[in-house]
């Protein structure tokens, strides 16, 4: 399970600046401004909440937003960021944590491939659900389980 997720994040996606019409410089900067509501919606649903996820989406919506790349392979994946950002707004418990990969996803391949920046970014990986996350702390925190299943993840960086 590590290793197909391993081979989705080394996608090659070229090109590692953005520039967007309120953004100019090294893409590092806007992910961590995108990491930081990411982390919201992954810490809420790892504690069976909802609760934020809703704002934390508007704010990665309203960022990706603002982002133009230059390179078309990059502008996928700040679309999609907007595209899952928007999805994630208004669902239930169950109907979040399915749409977490979709939101997760472009980060892993970013923070996999390009990401130089100071700040320490943890990649989880849940053979159970399949799928992928990240983190700004260490100690696994499960977004597609929560409670029942909090520590179940392998950190794959």
């Amino acid at each position: 399970m590590v290793e197909t997720l391993k081979k989705t994040l080394s996608l090659t996606v070229v090109g590692a600046l953005f520039v967007g019409a309120s953004f100019a410089g090294p893409i590092d900067q806007r992910v961590e401004e995108i990491l930081g509501k990411y982390s919201i919606v992954q810490e809420s649903l790892s504690k069976d909440s909802v609760q934020g996820v809703d704002s934390a989406a508007k704010g990665i919506v309203e960022l990706a937003s603002e982002t133009r790349a230059s390179d078309p392979d990059v502008q996928i994946l700040v679309d999609d960021l907007n595209k899952a950002s928007t999805k994630i707004q208004g669902q239930d418990l169950e109907a979040a944590r399915s749409t977490f990969f979709e939101l997760s996803k472009p980060l892993l391949i970013y923070l996999t491939k390009y990401y130089s920046g100071d700040n320490t970014y943890f990649r989880y990986f849940c053979g159970m659900a399949k799928k992928g996350w990240v983190q700004a702390e260490k100690g696994t925190r499960n977004p597609y389980y929560g409670s029942s299943m909090l520590t179940c993840g392998e950190l794959i960086k």
